[in-house]
């Protein structure tokens, strides 16, 4: 190959595809060959400059305009400025379910305090109190507490 690109990073292996793209054009009234890479990346990315792509031309005289000239340099260093996350189509599905599966839950919610305002006169507060005590035995395990075994095995389902 006459370009070797390889990314190292605290992520590494990275998984990507690349196109070259050039494109001629004027600097300061010289002409001037300009080439660009664009990735498309299958793997996500730390980012934040602690990752780096670095592009090496094996072949100097791959880019050459029309008087011959040609590279100078040999290879390229770039550290990646931004994160990416790459989100793969099962992830995409799940997250999609699980949303989905909110705004039931939601609307659900919603649709039990209006009967219990409106058809039995009550107030809401205690649908809200309810809703407030489930969320919070929900993120008990996520608190990293040490909780009775009796509660543990409850919050499992």
């Amino acid at each position: 190959d006459d370009i070797t690109i390889a990314i190292a990073g605290p992520l590494s292996p990275y998984s990507f595809d690349y196109v070259i793209n050039s494109t001629t054009g004027f600097i300061k009234g010289e002409q001037a060959i300009r080439f660009q890479i664009q990735f498309t990346f299958k793997s996500s990315l730390a980012g934040y400059y602690k990752d780096t792509i670095t592009v090496k031309f094996n072949n100097n005289k791959i880019v050459q305009d029309l008087d011959e000239n040609y590279l100078e340099t040999k290879s390229v260093d770039k550290k990646v400025p931004f994160f990416l996350v790459v989100i793969s189509d099962a992830e995409k599905a799940t997250a999609s379910g699980q949303s989905t599966a909110s705004i039931v839950s939601l609307l659900l919610t919603f649709g039990t305090s209006i009967f219990i305002s409106v058809v039995l006169g009550g107030t809401v507060e205690a649908t809200w109190l309810l809703l407030g005590t489930i969320q919070m035995m929900s993120f008990m395990p996520l608190f990293n507490l040490n909780l009775p075994a009796n509660f543990r095995e409850f919050s499992k389902n």
